[in-house]
Parts: C-alpha cells; structure tokens; sequence
C-alpha cells in the first residue's frame, strides 16, 4: 500500500484524545510547540511493509517549512513531495490551539477539513481512520510527529478498520504499513 500521495493530513491526521471545541485559543510565539517544529526541514519518507524482514522502500523525499504567523496566531507548514512514481506536491497546514495548555489542537488541512491532534512533550499525536468506500476497506492510522535534536520523524502507522475481537472484548488490528519519515532542521 502507497500511502504517499499529497499527503493530506487525512493522509495525516484527526479525532485522538480531545473533541473540537467551539473556541480555539490563539497559539502565541512562546507555545512549546512553536519552538519545537519552527524551522526548514528536509529528508526522505520510506514505506516500511509488516514483514518479520521490515523491509523499506523510499517512497519519496520531503520538505517542509514551518513558520509561526504572530498575526493570524498561527502555526503554518508547507509540506513538498518529490517521488519517481508519483511526481511532486505541496500542501499548505495551519496549527490552531484548542486548548494549549492541555495540549489539545487541531490541524486545518483546508476545504472544512480540521483534524484533531495532541501535542506533548516533543510531539503531535493523532489517530483517525478514512472510511471505506468504492472497493477501499478503509483504514485507521496513527501519526506521531517527534522533534528529537535536529531530527524530525514522522511516523504513520496503519490498520484495518475491523479487527479480531477477544473473549475478552479486546479488539486487536493487524499491522498494514509504516510509513518513516526523518527530515533533518536546515540551518538558516
């Protein structure tokens, strides 16, 4: 499964911990998460397939751009793509505090689609499935973007949307795809 397409973040992102709320607070320069993933990053994304082997494949090179606009409050990031197979891209994110002090935001892809996301520590964690449709089963995935050092990784995992379910009413999910991205801050 090719994950890489312009990466919406509904490639990337929604509902994990918090629901939307109806009043978002503005993100200010000083929001840990500001100065966690300000900067210009740039690497390479690979396609990891569950196998005992792990092996990977490239699947394409990114970069992306993410700046602080202190008159829109706003966090913005500018994700490009490059691949052989599926040619370039580029989309536009805003960050939008829900709530920063609980560590709740949500990211505005455009087009009246907000995913929600949680930010702690050194990272944005979401989960979200897309729904089956024409012949797609549908799947759930689970992002983490983590800053460690002058290394930004983000990991896309993904599931079916059914899983097995226990006697014990535990549903487990079957790995599908890693998606491994490790973008590396430029200096400026």
């Amino acid at each position: 499964m090719q994950l890489l397409r312009p990466l919406s973040l509904c490639t990337f992102f929604s509902a994990f911990l918090f629901p939307a709320s109806a009043f978002a607070d503005e993100i200010q320069s000083s929001d840990p998460v500001v100065s966690v993933f300000a900067g210009h990053w740039k690497g390479s994304c690979f396609n990891q397939k569950s196998s005992r082997h792990g092996l990977s494949q490239k699947v394409a090179d990114m970069e992306r751009a993410v700046s602080y606009d202190g008159q829109t409050k706003t966090l913005i990031w500018n994700s490009h793509y490059h691949s052989e197979r599926f040619g370039s891209s580029s989309k536009n994110y805003k960050l939008i505090a829900l709530d920063s002090d609980r560590g709740a935001y949500q990211i505005d892809e455009g087009g009246g689609l907000k995913l929600d996301t949680f930010f702690t520590g050194d990272a944005l964690i979401s989960l979200f499935s897309i729904a089956a449709q024409q012949g797609n089963p549908g799947i759930q995935m689970h992002s983490v973007e983590r800053v460690v050092g002058d290394i930004l990784t983000i990991d896309f995992t993904t599931f079916p949307l059914s899983g097995r379910t226990s006697d014990m009413a535990i549903t487990t999910f079957q790995l599908q795809n890693v998606q491994h991205c490790e973008l590396k801050k430029q200096k400026q």
